[in-house]
């Protein structure tokens, strides 16, 4: 990861390009996170006055549902199974400057054999996405594990051997405790090399 500063005024604020592998973004940059188009937290009578986000829809895909194949999601036209090949084709058609690859997010409360399950699809999933190679963007290997310690470790740990621009850091807002995040959030980072950068997803309202 690289920024670099285009230009500056006396006010202090500053335009600049971040550099992600292939990828640059043109800072600064609005991300909304959404839930199925929308963001959560603003009104649709306030869009008008954002400065023309760059939208990122956030649906969650139902734990109950999701299987070795893809990640199954509710959608206002019914539930719908996502695979990885599917998945990289949406990427390609949309041609975002920033993905996260396919992600069986589980909350803080399933078994953990379930758990560990979820890890081994996301890897799986993240070595599909990647030898599908859409052509699109910096991508960002996802890393889940839910409330285990021991499973967030190694999800980090796994990801971090792969060629991706960053990591989105997924599955918490599901059931863990505030005072259980902290302890989730170093055993990834600590697992990451300080040089890419991290997306931390689901930590709540702004």
């Amino acid at each position: 990861m690289k920024f670099a500063v285009k230009a500056w005024s006396n006010g202090g604020a500053r335009a600049g390009i971040l550099h992600l592998g292939t990828s640059t973004i043109d800072t600064p940059s609005l991300l909304l996170s959404t839930r199925k188009g929308l963001p959560h937290f603003i009104s649709p009578d306030l869009l008008s006055c954002l400065p023309s986000p760059e939208d990122s829809i956030q649906c969650l895909p139902e734990a109950n549902s999701t299987n070795k194949i893809g990640a199954s999601f509710e959608t206002p036209c019914g539930r719908l199974l996502i695979k990885p090949v599917e998945y990289t084709e949406m990427i390609s058609s949309t041609r975002p400057e920033l993905w996260a690859t396919l992600a069986d997010e589980v909350p803080a409360w399933v078994s953990d054999k379930r758990n560990k399950t979820s890890v081994d699809r996301t890897i799986k999933w993240l070595d599909e996405c990647i030898s599908l190679s859409p052509a699109s963007g910096a991508v960002f290997g996802a890393i889940v594990g839910g409330s285990s310690l021991e499973e967030r470790r190694r999800c980090a740990q796994e990801v971090a051997t792969r060629k991706v621009s960053g990591y989105w850091v997924g599955g918490l807002g599901l059931g863990e405790s505030m005072d259980e995040r902290p302890a989730l959030l170093n055993a990834v980072i600590e697992a990451l090399p300080e040089e890419k950068p991290r997306l931390i997803c689901g930590l709540g309202l702004p």
